[in-house]
């Protein structure tokens, strides 16, 4: 709306300058144009300026981003009309000619139109493009926490997701004899304020072939830390929540825990997928700090040829046996997908906004372009008695519309693939969460195009019913 509003004012600075006609003479326009382009610049300069030294200043940083669109938004006009004033000379058709001329003559009409177009495709752009890179941070993040076992056993039910309720570990010695079963670890985590978050401890046990989830890990030896953390007394935090503390690796850290531990950092991390932030220990470790020898979950290893279905369908069975229905099985896979799912349950938001944006955007454009057409009747009822026929025209109003809108909606696609970026560093450097940054191009494009198709769609029906006006009405004049 603010995009479609300062379009739409922009010819107030024509109508209070002193000498109106030079204003809007082609030289000006010019100047005009490239003085816009060159804060539209200084706007794109200043936006990753701010977030390269501030990754907190996403909002003021969106909010330069737009500006600059805005204001190159008129070269990018500018550009498609000028390329179509020469590609309009192969074609003997009057088609290209007039759109051209239409679309040079109605210029604030244009850029509402172009800026709509634009936002619509930059917000859907940016923000599915940082949902997509987050949500593949998560799987990834999923995917590490889940492989410390190759089978999970836990109290059965869906509260439980993240393992995080302790229970007694009585059915321990029971799943060790279980064929195939190599070792059966205690898997402890919970949750913990500190300070003002509630931050996810991750416990894997000893047992686990790898306790931390390296791609995690941001700038660390992923080994040493590895070898620090199982030897005990050290510790892996989410680096926002390090920050909040001012901690650094290799620092000593007492946790508010009920037997408050001394430990040391061993490396930072990304918050793993919860926004407060995470610390990864030991098992050992955290039933020391927590002084209980409760557990979370059980953590098993099968002996190597055991497939994790085959020793999953063995738990079950050996479970069922012995009567044990309050503990449910899941292979890593398993658990990683119900992790996944919950993500994806979170994250639904931004795909639902990612989506009403160009709906309500093209809905908007098309209600726009189809009055504008309609009230341009007399002209077309001029260029009708002219010689033009009712296909022309009709043809004349799609090609306007059609460059107008790629010219808009081209531009934000390519602000919106950059707004995607500068969205991804807010998102892992300010809440610090696990990000795939990929400049996945097929998404955005599928975008643009929807855009463009869908406008020009619902304007064809209104646009071939304004051709039909008599030539008479233009004689009425």
């Amino acid at each position: 709306m603010l995009a479609a509003f300062a379009a739409v004012m922009s010819p107030l600075r024509d109508v209070r300058s002193r000498d109106p006609l030079a204003a809007i003479g082609p030289h000006e326009r010019s100047r005009a144009r490239a003085r816009i382009g060159l804060a539209g610049l200084a706007c794109l300069a200043a936006a990753s300026a701010l977030l390269t030294v501030e990754p907190d200043a996403a909002i003021p940083g969106m909010v330069l981003v737009i500006a600059a669109l805005l204001c190159l938004l008129p070269l990018a006009l500018a550009a498609t009309l000028a390329l179509t004033g020469r590609l309009a000379r192969l074609f003997v058709s009057p088609v290209p000619h007039i759109a051209r001329m239409e679309l040079s003559a109605g210029h604030a009409r244009a850029m509402a139109i172009a800026a709509t177009g634009a936002m619509a495709v930059f917000g859907s752009v940016a923000i599915g493009g940082a949902r997509r890179d987050l949500l593949a941070g998560l799987r990834t993040a999923a995917r590490e926490t889940s492989a410390t076992a190759q089978i999970w056993v836990a109290p059965t039910g869906s509260y439980d997701l993240l393992m995080t309720t302790p229970f007694a570990p009585l059915a321990q010695a029971r799943l060790g004899r279980v064929p195939g079963v190599q070792a059966v670890g205690l898997y402890r985590g919970g949750l913990l304020d500190y300070g003002q978050r509630r931050v996810r401890v991750i416990a894997p046990p000893l047992t686990a072939s790898t306790l931390l989830p390296a791609g995690q890990l941001l700038g660390a030896d992923a080994p040493r830390a590895e070898r620090r953390i199982r030897g005990g007394g050290w510790l892996v935090m989410s680096r926002a929540l390090a920050e909040e503390h001012d901690l650094r690796v290799g620092q000593a850290v007492i946790l508010p825990t009920p037997d408050p531990t001394p430990m040391r950092i061993a490396a930072l991390s990304t918050n793993i997928g919860w926004e407060p932030g995470s610390i990864v220990m030991s098992s050992p470790s955290y039933a020391h700090a927590w002084g209980s020898t409760d557990a979370s979950a059980y953590a098993i290893q099968f002996a190597p040829g055991v497939t994790p279905s085959r020793g999953a369908r063995e738990l079950r069975q050996a479970l069922a046996g012995s009567g044990q229905t309050a503990l449910s099985v899941q292979t890593a896979e398993e658990r990683s997908a119900g992790l996944q799912a919950l993500d994806e349950r979170a994250l639904a938001r931004l795909t639902q906004i990612a989506t009403l944006i160009p709906i309500f955007a093209v809905l908007a454009m098309a209600a726009a372009i189809g009055a504008m057409v309609w009230q341009r009747r007399p002209r077309l009822a001029k260029l009708k008695l002219e010689g033009l026929a009712r296909a022309q025209l009709w043809r004349t109003i799609l090609l306007e519309n059609l460059l107008l809108l790629g010219a808009g909606c081209v531009t934000g696609t390519l602000f919106g693939l950059y707004a995607q970026r500068l969205a991804d560093r807010a998102l892992a450097h300010t809440i610090n969460f696990p990000l795939s940054g990929s400049l996945d191009l097929p998404p955005a494009l599928a975008s643009l195009g929807l855009v463009i198709a869908t406008a020009l769609a619902i304007l064809a029906l209104p646009g071939y019913l304004a051709t039909g006006v008599p030539a008479s009405v233009a004689l009425q004049e």
